[in-house]
């Protein structure tokens, strides 16, 4: 959970993120929800894993339509 770097982290996300996304586009709160469903994540780590891929650019998300669309796939 929180002993892990981001880097360990950022493996999880993206291995949730392709399982969710259809195209490179995942809805934000299924994301979300998966993330901690993994048990490698809770509530505050999700927001800040979320948070932490936005600010890098690897992902962006379009706030009215609630999608994250990835930048690197």
């Amino acid at each position: 959970t929180t002993d892990m770097c981001y880097e360990d982290k950022e493996q999880i996300f993206w291995c949730v993120f392709e399982k969710q996304s259809n195209n490179g586009l995942a809805d934000y709160d299924k994301l979300y929800q998966r993330l901690i469903s993994t048990g490698k994540f809770n509530v505050g780590d999700a927001d800040l894993m979320i948070e932490y891929m936005q600010k890098s650019g690897k992902i962006e998300r379009i706030e009215e339509l609630c999608i994250v669309k990835s930048c690197v796939i």
